[in-house]
């Protein structure tokens, strides 16, 4: 549990620090989401939402660190809109939502 929530604060602060070349690659960034992903359905809430969270971020990150369409990178999270569509809906439109606050 603490090393998901730990990587889902690490994914969002790497996403803020500029000047600095991004240290995850597409590949590499696709392998934490399946981790995230595979933590999915832990019994403890705690866990499932920094697993949420952490998707979210590396979502974000893709778009703003990598230059990834958003579309693209929920496609890399199309595993959770098979098990929990409502949770994969609720990351694409929070992170429409970050990324036009972020632009402005």
């Amino acid at each position: 549990v603490e090393v998901i929530e730990w990587l889902s604060e690490t994914t969002e602060r790497e996403r803020h620090l500029e000047g600095v070349e991004p240290m995850l690659e597409r590949n590499s960034l696709a392998m934490l989401i399946n981790l995230f992903f595979s933590h999915a359905d832990h019994r403890d809430q705690r866990c499932r939402r920094n697993v949420m969270d952490g998707l979210m971020h590396c979502v974000l990150y893709g778009v703003q660190r990598l230059n990834l369409d958003l579309t693209r990178m929920m496609r890399m999270c199309a595993g959770l809109k098979e098990t929990n569509s409502r949770g994969w809906n609720q990351i694409f439109s929070s992170a429409k939502i970050i990324l036009e606050e972020e632009s402005r």
